[in-house]
């Protein structure tokens, strides 16, 4: 599912409110984490090469020589689960900054408390 924000001027919106700003952060964030779950598919080889060299010495081995080969590799349906969680992040990011985009062209700013009660004179 796409989703587009309205079209709004960021000149007359006032983009820089925090709101907007912590929007535009977490969509980047879940972006970068599905752009890493995607990347987490590909094997990953890793070769080791190792030379030792000892001084010489009564009855050692001068030089030890050692290799390895790890390769991980990711199966299963927990990959095709973690990329889709990912994806649907970034779907509800996307409409989130939508969202505070909108609220931020009507000039409509959440409150983190309710406001206070007007004293009465009685």
């Amino acid at each position: 599912m796409a989703v587009t924000a309205p079209h709004t001027d960021d000149s007359k919106t006032n983009a820089i409110r925090p709101d907007v700003l912590a929007a535009e952060a977490d969509l980047n964030q879940s972006k970068a984490d599905l752009k890493l779950q995607k990347a987490m598919r590909i094997p990953d080889p890793t070769f080791s090469f190792l030379v030792e060299h000892n001084p010489p010495a009564a009855g050692r081995q001068r030089t030890r020589w050692a290799s390895a080969f790890h390769f991980h590799c990711r199966f299963g349906i927990s990959t095709v689960a973690e990329i889709k969680s990912a994806e649907a992040a970034v779907d509800k990011n996307a409409f989130a900054l939508a969202k505070a985009k909108a609220q931020a062209a009507c000039g409509y700013r959440q409150r983190s408390r309710p406001p206070m009660a007007k004293p009465r004179n009685d």
